[in-house]
């Protein structure tokens, strides 16, 4: 009983471990919050103007929550509008491909003209929810 529920409670560390468990997480229905032992925290964004262009900057820092390197997937930004509709979106990579255990990787994304219905942001990992 201990073991299976250090399995539910810890379940995070579990996919971080054994990426191929987060479908049976998925199945019963028990969410993985840090799906590849990474997480996006410490976003911020901003408008700017670089010789007469329009820049939507987004920079934040991917954390890796694991004791071991992992490889950083590219990170999705998108636009949205009030409502909350996304309106454009855009694939970067962080300034290096991985990633030490416990460390941290800073990223910056830049989106040339963007929509001027747009009113704020979402970041996520490629792929991730």
């Amino acid at each position: 009983v201990l073991v299976l529920a250090g399995r539910v409670v810890g379940r995070n560390e579990v996919v971080a471990a054994f990426p191929q468990t987060l479908a049976i997480y998925d199945r019963l229905g028990l969410p993985v919050t840090a799906r590849l032992g990474l997480e996006l925290r410490n976003l911020s964004a901003r408008q700017l103007e670089e010789h007469g262009v329009t820049i939507f900057l987004v920079e934040g820092e991917v954390h890796n929550l694991t004791r071991t390197e992992r490889p950083i997937p590219p990170v999705r930004v998108a636009l949205l509008d009030a409502d909350r509709n996304e309106l454009d979106s855009a694939l970067f990579r962080a300034a290096q491909p991985t990633v030490a255990g416990g460390a941290v990787v800073r990223f910056e994304a830049r989106m040339v003209d963007p929509p001027r219905a747009a009113r704020s942001f979402r970041v996520a990992f490629e792929g991730g929810p």
